[in-house]
């Protein structure tokens, strides 16, 4: 790995040489860059790198090229830049390239490439990227949107932009409506860039268009086209919304917003979208309906009747004109849509349009409707100009529609007026939207008390009448709103009774109910009693509040006592841990820390276990003026045990209290210790943890005590984050010009109010969720206690901030700074714990592995010492050592001696003894073998037939397998009874004979002796 990073630290002495010898770094900052790339190239070497260390990494180099960019501006010079900064700049850019390789179905990594890309202003690059991105997320609308908006914005590119909405995204998502909106949207945009091109003469953009098509594209034609095709493909009330919205933006597309609207009004006439629109045309003063097409020449001859005729007979003949009018425009709209349909959806300049001849051109006129903000032209955008070159408009304004400015007050009722329209005609469904509708003018006119209570009393009629219609959120606001209206409790109370009734499963009404109970009510056995029916149906959060809410409330010390005793055996986890903390935080307030140390021996082994608890009893004995440091210890020796693999926190707070209350000598097993039992994600944030807070501390020598930032990281967001304020939508029209300036306490009441609903629609789209799962954040507290300064153990950046009291006071001894590190977390990795979704088979092998999850453990009283001795760690070096024979024998193990294994063992020591033609060694040792290892022949395919073992004659053992061989057998047979013939022999000999040829043979020997000599 050496070698590597030095091989690529040598690569990038070029530029640094160029970089000092130009003068745009010196030679101390050379240094320290080499270094600095030196720690992040090692970083990056390793096998477990993560998001983190490529983003950093890039970070840096951005920031160096931004001061390159900077001291080249100072010394006015240009020189050296391809081998410069362009070769930082490819560097950068492969290894943004790993990071997408790596990670290519995160979001973020793209979003990073592209904008570091963006930075440098390399346009092939980004385009480069959006095309990868695509290939690996087609499937994701957004991030074709974004690849056309680049070409649009940075490049000018409509056909790029037409090209990758049509024939790429289309290709993936032929239904979306987000799609049709954004090509229709470029095209129109497309026809106003031609128009301002045209106002200032330049004809080198309308070039490209057939001359015969001119005049049609410059109206818009194909806009109306791909409208045409979006809604015979998306037959939907909020396809035409969303178009229409688009097309009334641009004020050269009025005449086909209205044909939008007309379309939406004879194809839904009932949908809700309808009166949506209907409400912002009347409020900004446009007609509440949309307008029919005149003919010119039935008006002349309407005209000349009308002046033969005599004014008393006006109103027959308008009846008939009027039918006569309306019949033509219907065969006239016939026409033309059978004309549109014809031509191509996907919208080619060069394509011609057939044209109406010119009698006929003259016969019909379209009539534009212009608002009073628009009787100023915009730029880029001419109406009278010659005939053949541009859009030829008139401005006949309605004798209907009035342009003068509503009042505030006007607007709403006439607005309500629809909405009531509107209700009457869908019904119950629209109840909710409506109140939805009307939550953003009730923030406009906040402090209006008149048009604020016309509002209050329209939500409180619609709720009432369409009670079963209404959503959890509507049955709160509508409670909300009979609070304002200072509404008997009573009644707060049915309301939310009857939301519970109709929405069962709604915990965040019950819990609303039981807030509302306990305000209204002093008999506490009357609440006890709600709360029983109510507590087996909420978990979670939701459950966790509701039982601090009745801890809260209930003053008698025995059914608090109960409260807490039944809350912390709860099945639900995010209930039991909660409520242990407050009951250890009650006990230590009411009755002192004695006897919170009792509870907290009571609860800090029984599951389920929680890091919090620990924290909080730590928080508990450092309060104290006089620390026990024997006491404090053992709670983190505890936390140690259950929580030391994953909480950095965690350790780095235990060596914080060794140093300051504890014995200083620890501190250093304690590092060592904790590095050797975290993950290794884990350890390495422990070692920027560590050695910042060493730094804040001044111990680390040699280092600049005012460095602010560890590392930063770049806060990337995927596509589509929106942030939700006031009243969770926009409203539909502005009733005021300017917003109303409000007192601090009429304000802080609306604030109060839009809060209270933004959290509760927020709670319920959530659902009743679990708590999230402890990620060492509690521990914050704990180490601001012991350093001084606030650790922020949980955000996704990391740094260490200066306060803005402690930049007023730079003099001061202790700066208070924050401390963030940054936990990457894959966006699409699956974060559930280890035994959900396993089935009965693989959780009783967890089980069966498991040292904890025994019944044996839990009747422990005392739990095996976490730290161990030297001593006691080299005799369980030892004990490890002899259960193998050695890294010589491959490790070989030392199984457990049985019956069998023993015996044959025996045979194979006297194997010499079974066959008298085979000669075998002596043994090498006279006990049994320790170490050993039994395998199994496997025979050759080949011997199938010829030397092949049948399956009857095998055995299981050796002893076994001696005794079904017949010869074997025999031959034993044979020894034994010779064996037994000489000691029978050597019985019947009597004892004298036995001596005498005894001595004979030691007279024998004798004189052989003297006849050598």
């Amino acid at each position: 790995m050496a070698e590597l990073v030095e091989l690529k630290v040598e690569k990038m002495i070029p530029e640094l040489e160029e970089m000092e010898r130009i003068g745009l770094l010196s030679d101390v900052e050379v240094r320290k860059l080499i270094q600095k790339r030196k720690n992040f190239e090692y970083r990056l070497a390793r096998r477990t790198k993560g998001k983190a260390e490529i983003i950093n990494y890039v970070n840096y180099e951005k920031k160096l090229l931004e001061l390159l960019r900077l001291r080249r501006k100072q010394l006015h010079m240009s020189e050296k830049k391809d081998s410069v900064d362009n070769a930082i700049a490819k560097r950068c850019i492969e290894n943004l390239m790993t990071l997408t390789r790596t990670w290519p179905r995160h979001l973020d990594t793209w979003a990073f490439r592209i904008k570091f890309a963006e930075f440098l202003g390399w346009k092939e690059e980004v385009c480069r990227a959006y095309y990868a991105q695509s290939k690996f997320h087609a499937e994701k609308v957004d991030v074709w949107v974004a690849w056309a908006k680049y070409e649009l914005e940075w490049k000018s590119n409509f056909d790029g932009a037409r090209r990758i909405l049509v024939s790429g995204a289309s290709q993936h998502h032929p239904k979306s409506v987000q799609l049709k909106r954004e090509l229709f949207r470029l095209e129109l945009l497309y026809v106003e860039a031609l128009r301002k091109k045209q106002k200032e003469d330049n004809i080198a953009g309308l070039e490209e268009i057939i001359a015969k098509n001119r005049k049609k594209i410059l109206e818009g034609a194909i806009a109306e086209v791909i409208y045409r095709n979006a809604v015979k493909t998306i037959p939907e009330p909020e396809m035409y919304m969303q178009l229409y919205q688009v097309a009334s933006k641009f004020k050269f597309a009025q005449v086909l917003r209205e044909k939008i609207f007309k379309d939406l009004c004879v194809a839904f006439p009932h949908a809700e979208c309808v009166y949506k629109i209907r409400a912002i045309r009347v409020a900004t003063g446009l007609p509440d309906m949309p307008l029919k097409k005149k003919n010119k020449k039935k008006n002349k001859k309407k005209a000349s009747v009308e002046e033969d005729i005599p004014e008393e007979k006006d109103g027959d003949t308008e009846k008939e004109d009027n039918s006569e009018e309306e019949e033509s425009d219907a065969e006239e709209e016939e026409e033309s849509d059978a004309e549109e349909e014809e031509t191509d959806a996907e919208g080619n300049e060069n394509v011609e349009i057939q044209e109406k001849s010119d009698d006929e051109e003259s016969d019909e006129t379209v009539e534009a409707i212009v608002d009073d903000d628009v009787k100023t032209e915009p730029e880029g955008v001419k109406l009278d100009v010659e005939v053949g070159n541009s859009l030829k408009l008139e401005k006949e304004e309605p004798a209907s529609v009035s342009h003068k400015k509503m009042k505030p007050v006007n607007k709403l009722e006439v607005i309500m007026s629809i909405f009531d329209a509107a209700l009457k005609n869908i019904g119950g469904s629209f109840a909710n939207s409506y109140v939805e509708e009307l939550l953003p003018f009730l923030y406009q006119c906040w402090g209006l008390d008149d048009m604020a209570n016309v509002i209050y009393k329209k939500i409180m009629e619609i709720c009432s009448s369409h009670k079963q219609s209404l959503s959890p959120l509507h049955y709160y606001i509508w409670y909300l709103v009979a609070k304002e209206q200072s509404c008997p409790q009573t009644e707060q109370c049915n309301i939310l009774r009857s939301g519970v009734k109709q929405h069962p499963k709604a915990a965040r009404l019950q819990l609303e109910l039981m807030k509302c109970i306990m305000q209204g009510s002093e008999d506490e056995e009357e609440v006890l009693e709600e709360f029983d029916k109510i507590a087996s149906d909420v978990r979670g959060k939701c459950g966790l509040e509701l039982w601090e809410e009745i801890a809260r409330h209930i003053k008698d010390e025995e059914n608090r006592s109960t409260i807490f005793t039944r809350a912390s055996d709860h099945s639900n986890t995010t209930i039991a841990k909660g409520m242990r903390i407050k009951h250890l935080q009650q006990i230590a307030s009411e009755k002192g820390l004695p006897e919170a140390r009792k509870l907290y021996q009571k609860l800090n082994w029984s599951p389920p276990l929680s890091d919090k608890l620990h924290a909080c009893m730590v928080e508990l004995e450092l309060s104290k003026e006089t620390v026990d440091v024997k006491k404090v210890r053992g709670i983190f020796t505890t936390a140690v045990q259950q929580f030391g693999k994953k909480h950095p926190g965690l350790w780095l707070a235990y060596i914080q209290f060794e140093k300051r209350h504890g014995d200083p000598v620890l501190v250093g097993g304690l590092v060592t210790k904790a590095e050797d039992e975290l993950e290794v994600n884990e350890a390495q944030i422990f070692r920027e943890l560590l050695m910042v807070v060493r730094e804040l501390q001044g111990e680390e020598k040699g280092k600049s005590k005012k460095r602010n930032t560890l590392i930063e990281e770049s806060k990337i967001s995927e596509y589509g984050d929106d942030k939700d304020a006031g009243p969770g939508r926009q409203a539909l029209v502005k009733l005021f010009d300017e917003d109303l300036v409000l007192t601090y306490t009429t304000n802080q009441k609306k604030e109060d109010f839009f809060s209270l609903v933004h959290r509760m629609r927020r709670q319920i789209e959530q659902g009743n969720e679990e708590q999230a799962e402890e990620d060492g954040s509690e521990w914050e507290q704990v180490l601001q206690m012991l350093t001084g300064h606030k650790v922020v153990l949980s955000v996704r950046q990391v740094k260490t901030v200066r306060s803005k009291e402690q930049k007023k006071k730079k003099k001061s001894s202790a700066p208070d700074k924050t401390l963030k590190y940054r936990r990457m977390v894959l966006s699409d990795e699956l974060q559930v714990g280890d035994l959900q979704g396993k089935s009965d088979d693989q959780l009783q092998k967890v089980l069966e592995n498991s040292q904890t999850l025994q019944p044996e453990f839990m009747k422990q009283k005392k739990v095996a010492p976490y730290h161990l001795t030297k001593y006691q760690k080299k005799k369980q070096r030892m004990i490890e050592r002899e259960k193998t024979k050695g890294a010589g024998w491959f490790d070989m193990k030392a199984p457990e001696m049985t019956e069998e294994i023993q015996r044959d063992l025996e045979l194979l020591k006297m194997r010499s003894v079974l066959d008298p033609k085979r000669h075998y060694k002596n043994n090498d040792m006279k006990v049994l073998p320790k170490h050993f290892h039994l395998g199994t022949v496997v025979e050759s395919p080949v011997d199938f037939y010829s030397s092949r073992i049948p399956k009857k004659s095998r055995k299981r053992t050796l002893a076994e397998e001696i005794l079904s061989n017949e010869e074997s057998l025999r031959f034993q047979k044979r020894k034994y009874e010779e064996i037994m013939v000489g000691k029978q022999r050597q019985r019947k000999r009597p004892n004298s004979e036995n001596t005498r040829d005894m001595y004979k043979g030691i007279k024998r020997d004798k004189k052989r002796h003297q006849k050598r000599k």
